[in-house]
């Protein structure tokens, strides 16, 4: 598709790397405060939103 020219990134800790201007010590110190994090979302790391969320879907019967 030709995306690569606009996504120049290795991976999620790479593009968060190029936001903070290459400060890998920024970037280290927003990762220990939970300011800046990638692997799992945001919205998996609470276990009460997962279970809200999961809540708030109908069931599929199988057909998704």
């Amino acid at each position: 598709m030709g995306l690569s020219a606009y996504f120049p990134y290795k991976d999620i800790e790479d593009y968060r790397l190029q936001q903070v201007g290459d400060n890998i010590d920024l970037l280290a110190k927003l990762k220990a405060n939970g300011s800046a994090s990638f692997g799992v979302p945001l919205l998996l790391q609470d276990k009460k939103s997962v279970a809200n969320f999961v809540k708030k879907i109908p069931k599929c019967g199988g057909a998704c």
